[in-house]
């Protein structure tokens, strides 16, 4: 047995988590790599992508005109993609914690907002949970409510928990989140302080596009929390493309990167992910309709810890 593989059936308590189902039945390579690969840092993989917006932009306009009003943008095309992509493709919905995978209950997002864009301003972290069955309309609703939360409110509940947290001394500090790691591992962090934090969530986004950069880099994945995607994307700009046929254009494209815990899933799996992302934001239409939810989130509305199935 390899070391540090403690079967859960000797500890029913430990393992045994509120905010995501124990997955059964997973193929022995997939079972073992968290035991090859023992952290987020090591276990990264990066996407570079360009992605073509000059139907996100069609798009744009008539959801203006449609609703009357101007505050849509390419971050909500984005948005809605990636967390269609998720809820389509959940096993992007998974994450590693103490040498097991879990699928999470929830569909969320995390991102950072600003009042103003400012060095001097501070950043806020916005948690937005989604429903699997969400169409464009709705994701852009919530999106909007978040982001008005957020330059609202003084403080949200997240906040409030650092701000106790970080009035005690540098050692305790350090314990402290020490410890909570460790419990995060076991199943075992209390919900009060994981349900309010940023970093346990489906995907962690950043609009770099918003500051000016026209690039996106690549960003690492957090390792404390259960985060095992990151999306970083950059400005709307022009760019000459040249086809197979070598006929020039010039479209209006963004740059994405990607990146994810590889022990989650396979290579096959995050390709046909990144297409179907892909394939969203280049034609945001799809956006309005119903998704095609496959079996596994009816699985998830099941009681019990635990979820079995296979790759």
């Amino acid at each position: 047995m390899p070391r540090n593989c403690i079967p859960v059936r000797w500890f029913p308590v430990f393992y045994r988590r509120k905010d995501a189902k124990l997955i059964k039945g997973l193929a022995m390579i997939n079972r073992v790599i968290p035991f090859m690969l023992r952290d987020k840092i090591g276990s990264q993989v990066y996407v570079p992508l360009k992605l073509y917006m000059d139907n996100a932009i069609d798009f744009v306009k008539e959801k203006s005109e449609e609703h009357g009003r101007r505050d849509f943008s390419y971050f909500d095309i984005l948005v809605a993609s990636v967390m269609r992509s998720i809820a389509e493709k959940p096993q992007l919905n998974r994450f590693i914690k103490g040498r097991h995978h879990y699928q999470r209950n929830d569909l969320s997002a995390t991102f950072i907002v600003k009042k103003k864009l400012t060095e001097e301003d501070e950043e806020r972290q916005a948690i937005i949970k989604f429903d699997p069955a969400d169409t464009f309309d709705d994701y852009t609703r919530k999106l909007r409510q978040a982001i008005r939360d957020m330059r609202t409110f003084e403080e949200d509940d997240g906040e409030k928990v650092m701000k106790i947290l970080l009035s005690f001394p540098t050692w305790f500090v350090n314990f402290f989140t020490g410890i909570m790691m460790k419990l995060d591992d076991v199943g075992m962090m209390p919900m009060s302080l994981s349900s309010v934090d940023g970093m346990h969530t489906s995907i962690y986004i950043a609009n770099l596009g918003s500051i000016g950069f026209d690039d996106a880099p690549f960003h690492h994945i957090y390792e404390w929390g259960t985060g095992s995607v990151f999306l970083t994307f950059g400005r709307l700009h022009k760019e000459r493309i040249f086809s197979k046929d070598g006929t020039e254009r010039v479209r209006y494209v963004i740059n994405a990167a990607v990146s994810i815990d590889e022990r989650i899933s396979e290579g096959i799996f995050f390709a046909n992910a990144i297409r179907l992302f892909k394939k969203y934001v280049e034609n945001p239409r799809l956006l309005d309709e119903k998704p095609e939810l496959p079996d596994l989130w009816e699985k998830m509305k099941q009681q019990g810890k635990t979820i079995y199935l296979k790759q």
